[in-house]
Parts: structure tokens; sequence; C-alpha cells
């Protein structure tokens, strides 16, 4: 269009017309500016202070429920983990006690220390008359090592005045720890005619923000011979 218009300019121009040329200079101009392009530039990369804050307001509103969702997720499932943890503990200590009882001899259960100490006396054998028995068994429920009754945390690991469930074989002097992790205040053995209650509670320290979880569990045995 544009070498359109200059012909008729030219043509103008050849004609005298010094006022159509005037007026064709100008429909010229007009033509070419209708021709370009009006589109904005494109400014440089990047979000304005205003987009930031809005971005930032989204992800707060969206990224907070989200993270706490994964944080309870998370603790529930340490909760759990612990919970678990301290039952199976309860329930290994009972079912090795349970084993160490009923080998023993009718009558020869005996509780002390206020609670705190059963001693037995196994079956080991029978002679043809009679059944023979072994050395004394020992379980008590002591203080870890490390640790001091004085209502503390004196190793650290969460537990306060933790304990243990501690077996000892009069005949060989070796001690075995059946279990540790033990509310010692809790945690005990009661006479029940000729068998032996015992009682064994397990702590387990989940945060220490949250403080310790205790699991009770009780069983009733009795000697087998």
């Amino acid at each position: 269009m544009t070498i359109h218009h200059n012909r008729m300019c030219a043509s103008n121009d050849k004609s005298g017309q010094t006022g159509t040329t005037k007026s064709c200079h100008l429909w010229q101009k007009t033509a070419q500016v209708s021709g370009t392009s009006f589109a904005p530039k494109n400014r440089k990369a990047g979000f304005t202070l205003l987009e930031i804050a809005i971005y930032s307001a989204l992800l707060v509103v969206i990224g907070a429920p989200i993270v706490s969702a994964v944080l309870t997720s998370t603790r529930t499932t340490t909760e759990n983990d612990t919970f678990n943890r301290i039952t199976e503990r309860n329930r290994t200590a009972l079912s090795r006690l349970e084993r160490e009882v009923r080998t023993c001899l009718t009558g020869s259960l005996v509780v002390g220390g206020s609670g705190g100490t059963l001693t037995m006396t196994p079956a080991v054998g029978f002679d043809g008359t009679a059944v023979i028995a072994g050395p004394a068994i020992t379980c008590q429920f002591q203080l870890t090592s490390g640790e001091t009754a004085n209502g503390q945390d004196d190793d650290g690991n969460g537990l306060i005045d933790e304990g243990e469930l501690v077996r000892t074989d009069s005949g060989t002097g070796a001690q075995i720890v059946i279990t540790g992790g033990i509310d010692l205040v809790n945690s005990g053995f009661v006479l029940t005619g000729t068998g032996v209650t015992v009682t064994v509670a397990s702590v387990g320290s989940l945060d220490r923000r949250y403080g310790t979880y205790t699991v009770t569990r009780s069983s009733t045995m009795f000697p087998r011979n």
C-alpha cells in the first residue's frame, strides 16, 4: 500500500498541486502509522512485588494444612512404633518369667525386696523317687546402670529412674538382663497362693516435648513341679 500511495503523491507533484501534495503526504504518514503494530513492548522476565506477595499468601494458605497433616501423621506413626515396642518388651519379659516359674518346684517361690525380687528353685531332673532341685534362680527389678533413684534422667535417654529386670543364676553367678526400660515404681511380684503375679510396667520415650509412654501388663503363673 505504501508504494501505491507514493505513486499517487508523485502524480500530484507533477501536476503542481501543492495543497494536494501536502494532503497526500499526510495521508501517506497516516496509512503507514495505521499499519504499525501497537502491541506493548515485552517487559523483562520476573515477578512484581505484588505477584510475589500473592504467591506467598497462597503458599501459606495451601501449604500450612499439608505440613500440619504430615507432622501429625509422622507423630502418630512414631507413637504407634513406641507403643508396639514397649508392648512387645512386656510380652517378652512375662513369657520368659512364665517359663522360669513353670519349671520350678511348687512352694519354692519367695518374694522379697518389697516385691522387687522373686527367688525360685528350678527342677533339673528326676532321680526315680523325687524331683532334683537345682540352684536357686533370682529375678529382680533394679535400677539400670548409670541411673540413681533421684527422680531425674541420669543417662539422658528421656526416662527417669529407669530400671531393668535381671535374672541371676546362683549356681554360676551368671546374670542376664531380661528386659530394660522398666518403671520400677509400678513393677513387681506378688505371691498368689502357690503362684505369683508378675506386673511389668515398661516405659518408652517418644519425644522430650511429649514425655513418655507407659504400658503395664500383669500375669499370674504357677509352678508345675
